[in-house]
């Protein structure tokens, strides 16, 4: 609470100088909005404080914070149902059964006796060591089934001669190594280990993201068991990192807002908070991205609308996909998804319109979620 508070108190001085906003002023917005689960972090996250972003307090109330997030979306979908989308190469599989597009599974890695598809999966350090040296489907991308915030993702992109691996991020592992840190993920989230298809930009993604995988995060509403859009947002990673996770401003991906009607870039932002840019081109390629109208973006909504409703017991549903060689994938599908980087790009927050109308009558009750 101490470190919180004096990390508090220092947003303040800054946001005053920045802003003009008195300390005095930002104390009372702050206690205003505790009903919204919005915290002094969040605040200055949004960057609340800034008068131009955010008029008066009927705008900030639109906004929430991250504890709702948890409170609020499970209960979009009932308990019975949620295992479904935790395991990722289980989701997989039942989306293949629908039709909708997923990474190809290459192997899994299984060492606890109580996962799924053990039966066929490598089990031990030897078999997995064994694969990686024999495997003929370079490159892969592995990351665990059941973790978030891109933990644990590993571009491996090729095996040279003397058997070293090279890595998206440029890095090159011996097998021992690349054996090790998978088997310190793999403890570390008591999960599988999962090796899909190394999945490859389109040609426009591509000019927008280079070689790591950019996702859309589009989150959708299913309002009476018919899908809507209800925001999106492209996440275009740094040089050579292995994902393109935002993890709140602290990583090197640029965050686009979509327009979900026309699929143009509206706003672009690097960082976060007090420290946040608003940019127009990629801070390290220079590739326009602000008013870029997205190619992709009818093929990738129809796929997501497609795929929500036959998702449709999760009446909130926040999707990352894929758009590459082979059109649009699903990377996976979150029912209580962080949408901090949808709120990034208001006024309104979360509780807009079309959010509040929905909300009112499609929660379950709290015991069945």
């Amino acid at each position: 609470m101490g470190r919180a508070l004096r990390d508090g108190c220092g947003l303040a001085r800054r946001a005053e100088r920045r802003f003009g906003v008195s300390l005095w002023r930002q104390a009372r917005e702050i206690l205003a909005l505790r009903g919204n689960n919005l915290g002094i972090q969040d605040y200055y996250f949004y960057r609340l404080c800034d008068p131009r972003l955010h008029a008066d307090m009927a705008v900030k109330r639109t906004y929430a914070g991250w504890r709702a997030f948890d409170a609020e979306f499970r209960r979009f979908s009932e308990r019975r149902l949620q295992a479904m989308a935790y395991e990722k190469h289980v989701f997989y599989r039942l989306c293949s059964a629908f039709g909708v597009p997923v990474p190809e599974v290459r192997a899994v890695y299984a060492p606890h006796a109580d996962c799924f598809e053990r039966h066929r999966a490598l089990t031990d350090r030897a078999a997995l060591a064994r694969w990686l040296s024999e495997t003929d489907e370079l490159p892969v991308f592995g990351k665990p089934s059941s973790a978030n915030a891109g933990f644990g993702g590993r571009g491996i992109m090729s095996r040279d001669r003397e058997g070293r691996f090279h890595m998206l991020d440029g890095s090159v592992l011996t097998p021992d190594e690349l054996v090790d840190d998978l088997e310190e993920i793999a403890a570390a989230v008591s999960s599988t280990y999962l090796f899909t298809e190394f999945l490859e930009n389109d040609t426009e993604l591509a000019r927008l993201a280079g070689a790591t995988t950019a996702s859309f995060r589009v989150v959708v509403l299913v309002r009476d068991g018919e899908p809507e859009l209800f925001r999106a947002v492209l996440l275009v990673p740094g040089d050579a990192e292995h994902v393109s996770n935002y993890r709140g401003g602290a990583t090197g991906t640029v965050l686009g807002g979509i327009d979900v009607a026309t699929g143009v870039i509206d706003r672009v932002q690097w960082k976060s908070g007090l420290d946040a840019e608003e940019l127009v081109d990629h801070p390290v390629s220079g590739v326009r991205l602000k008013g870029h109208v997205l190619a992709c973006w009818p093929d990738l909504s129809r796929m997501v609308l497609e795929a929500a409703r036959a998702m449709s017991p999760f009446r909130m549903q926040h999707w990352d996909v894929a758009m590459t060689t082979r059109g649009p994938v699903v990377m996976e599908m979150n029912f209580i998804g962080d949408v901090a980087g949808c709120q990034l790009f208001g006024p309104p927050g979360l509780y807009s319109q079309q959010y509040t109308s929905f909300a009112a009558d499609h929660m379950w009750p709290s015991e069945l979620c």
